[in-house]
C-alpha cells in the first residue's frame, strides 16, 4: 500500500514529493523525489507525525517524532538529489522519540511511552528555517498498549 504525497506550503520550492509506503513486512519507507529536472539540495528537519483519525478525518498531529537518518533532510545535512532523483529510506517508528509538539522543549518517549493506543494517520513531514514544509499522504496505523504497531 502507498500513501500519495499530498501536500506543500505555497513557499516549497524545490519541488519535492514525499510518499510514505507500506511494506509487505509491516515495515514502513520514505520516499522524497525530487520531480523537477534541477538537482536540489533540501536543507529540514524531517518528522513523523501521528494525527487522531476521526469521522472526518485526521486532524493535526498530536505526536511528533523528529528523524535523524543520514539519507532524510537535516539542518546540518541537505539532501541532495540530481534531477528526477528519488530516494528510499526505511523508517522504525520504534526507534524514534515522540513528544506533543516539535518544538523540542518537551522530552520524547518511545512510542510504548510517549503515545496513547488508538488509530492515527502517519505522515512524513519535512520543514525548513524559512517555513515552508512538505507532507506525504496518510497511512493508517494502531498503536497498542506497550507500544505494538499494526498497519
Amino acid at each position: 500500500m502507498v500513501a500519495s504525497a499530498v501536500a506543500a506550503s505555497r513557499s516549497a520550492s524545490p519541488r519535492v514529493v514525499l510518499t510514505l509506503a507500506k511494506g509487505t513486512r509491516g515495515a514502513i519507507t520514505a520516499k522524497v523525489e525530487n520531480v523537477s529536472d534541477q538537482p536540489v539540495a533540501l536543507e529540514a528537519r524531517t518528522y513523523l507525525t501521528l494525527a487522531r483519525v476521526t469521522a472526518e478525518g485526521a486532524q493535526e498531529p498530536m505526536y511528533w517524532a523528529e528523524v535523524n537518518l543520514p539519507r532524510l533532510p537535516q539542518p546540518s545535512l541537505p539532501l541532495r538529489l540530481a534531477g528526477k532523483q528519488r530516494m528510499e529510506v526505511p523508517l522504525d517508528l520504534r526507534s524514534v522519540l515522540w513528544s506533543p509538539d516539535r518544538s523540542g522543549m518537551t522530552a520524547g518517549h518511545t512510542l510504548a511511552r510517549g503515545v496513547l493506543p488508538g488509530e492515527y494517520e502517519l505522515q512524513l513531514q519535512v520543514i525548513n528555517e524559512r517555513g515552508a514544509w512538505w507532507r506525504s499522504g496518510g497511512l493508517t496505523v494502531k498503536v497498542s498498549t506497550g507500544g505494538g504497531l499494526t498497519f
